[in-house]
């Protein structure tokens, strides 16, 4: 299961996170807490950021996922919203026993969850395949394209004060894309990341 988070600001739980993105075998979600009602399905919307955070919880845990995957999720998205969690007063229990994520501490954080297995795929593909790829960052964008062919949805990010109307399904496009990617990437590489458990 891969998921992607948005928000306003990028320094860790300064600013709510604006929603969610989900994507699994035959599951793919948007939860969020901003904008207009979506036309889209797989949008969900809700209250406020405490009930979607609580959702996010639930999904992961009815989806039964043997492993969560993101990109950056160690170093962003995974300390965003155990933060994002503490600020709203409520548990992000994401181990299958209810407990919160934890980080151990090195040059960088190392999110863990009790009884899944959390892969950030860009350490991954950092450690070992950036020496053999092309591309000019090892940012999302330039790694799908160079590993699927694909590139991420095209998307001016600005203050969600600023986006409106319409503008509103494309970020939703924007979000659940990355998740997208992220799930394929994860597919594709998971033979080799087998191979180095096994040695």
């Amino acid at each position: 299961l891969a998921y992607d988070i948005e928000c306003d600001e990028f320094e860790i739980g300064k600013s709510e996170i604006l929603w969610i993105s989900l994507v699994g075998e035959g599951f793919k979600k948007v939860l969020t807490w901003k904008g207009e009602k979506a036309k889209e399905s797989y949008v969900e919307n809700f209250k406020d950021e405490e009930e979607m955070l609580e959702k996010f919880v639930s999904y992961v845990h009815a989806y039964d996922a043997d492993i969560l995957t993101g990109y950056f999720s160690d170093g962003f998205d995974l300390p965003y919203l155990r933060a994002r969690a503490d600020a709203n007063h409520i548990k992000l229990g994401l181990g299958i026993d209810g407990s919160k994520p934890s980080f151990s501490r090195g040059r960088m954080l190392t999110g863990r969850i009790k009884g899944i297995v959390h892969v950030d795929l860009l350490r991954f593909i950092r450690n070992v395949y950036s020496q053999y790829l092309q591309s000019e960052t090892l940012g999302l964008n330039d790694v799908s394209y160079e590993l699927l062919g694909e590139k991420k949805e095209e998307w001016q990010h600005r203050h969600s004060s600023k986006v409106h109307g319409k503008e509103w399904d494309e970020y939703f496009k924007y979000n659940l894309k990355d998740s997208d990617l992220t799930l394929r990437l994860a597919e594709k590489i998971w033979p080799d990341m087998l191979e180095f458990v096994r040695i």
